[in-house]
């Protein structure tokens, strides 16, 4: 994906600056599951901010809950832009 079409994809889908940071570095070279921890690191964001832009991201399809972990939630990716 070029970063022309992910912006437009963001700005159709009101995406913030750090979800179309994450999603870029998805695209880029991603490997292995997300855990909001992880995004937040990332995105250097606090918990709350972390946890409504994950949330958002599920809403979208782009990540998914991956039900096989254990006490902290991890996502995985399920579909690009």
């Amino acid at each position: 994906m070029s970063y022309t079409s992910l912006q437009a994809f963001a700005q159709s889908h009101s995406l913030n600056e750090r979800q179309v940071k994450f999603i870029d570095r998805l695209i880029d070279s991603w490997t292995g599951n997300i855990t909001t921890p992880r995004y937040r690191r990332m995105t250097r964001c606090g918990q709350e901010v972390a946890e409504q832009d994950v949330a958002r991201l599920v809403e979208l399809s782009i990540l998914a809950k991956d039900e096989t972990s254990g006490r902290a939630f991890s996502y995985r990716v399920q579909q690009l832009p």
